[in-house]
């Protein structure tokens, strides 16, 4: 549970100090693993997908993040883009249809 609270607080942080991070769960991954571990954003793509061991290199899962963000936007919403939050709103409503069927 520690490391859930832990990734929660940086998600939060980087929302609040780069904006830019509230548009894409891309950006804010990205920043997440820059203030973590640096040197992982110097491998080429396709090596950080396949090498990267989260626990080694203390970077949380992409899915861990994207979760984080979603519970402090739900907080905090004024950490949402709006535009961004509807686009994110219909595509939920769209998997949630694909799921039932």
């Amino acid at each position: 549970m520690a490391e859930f609270e832990t990734s929660e607080v940086l998600v939060e942080k980087i929302l609040e100090e780069k904006p830019s991070t509230r548009f894409s769960d891309y950006n804010l991954f990205v920043e997440v693993v820059r203030r973590l571990n640096r040197k992982l954003l110097r491998l080429p793509a396709e090596d950080f997908f396949r090498a990267v061991k989260h626990k080694e290199n203390g970077v949380p899962k992409y899915e861990t993040v994207t979760r984080c963000r979603r519970k402090i936007q739900a907080k905090r919403p004024e950490l949402k883009e709006p535009h961004t939050a509807q686009k994110r709103a219909k595509q939920e409503a769209k998997y949630k249809d694909y799921a039932r069927s």
